[in-house]
């Protein structure tokens, strides 16, 4: 059986692989718990991280783990993307750094997915890139959501 294809077994390279990058979206996570008014936030990239986790750990393709992940990944990309947007009204110069990322956040989703329906086996890498994208444009996010609250 080809390494891309479900279910990923967990202690397999594919499961540690995405189990590690998803361990990056805990630096937001942090982050946003750490600042008052953006706990909400928080507890949005926590629980997100925690369906991923669980999702990773066994993927499988029609598991009940799998659709909350989709689910609750692109419900909280639609929030921190209307969020940012909000947010660096006060600072748009962050929009330079911004829409790049997010454009990078779609394109190795797109990527990883070409790649996964062409049996490569690298999909996982450009998996783990779009993870990497993630963590740090949430991070690009909630600090624009510091400077617009104290603003």
């Amino acid at each position: 059986m080809p390494s891309n294809q479900f279910p990923i077994e967990f202690g397999s390279h594919t499961s540690n692989c995405l189990l590690c990058s998803t361990t990056l979206f805990l630096l937001p996570t942090i982050y946003a718990i750490s600042q008052p008014f953006l706990q909400y936030y928080g507890m949005l990239s926590l629980i997100t991280t925690l369906i991923s986790w669980n999702h990773w750990r066994h993927g499988q393709v029609n598991s009940i783990a799998r659709k909350l992940d989709l689910v609750c990944s692109k419900l909280a990309f639609g929030i921190y993307f209307v969020s940012g947007w909000i947010f660096m009204s006060v600072r748009p110069l962050l929009l330079v750094i911004a829409l790049p990322s997010t454009f990078f956040i779609i394109q190795a989703y797109r990527y990883s997915t070409i790649l996964w329906n062409e049996d490569n086996s690298n999909w996982v890498y450009a998996h783990m890139i779009f993870h990497l994208f993630v963590a740090y444009t949430k991070c690009i996010v909630l600090y624009s959501g510091v400077q617009y609250y104290m603003m």
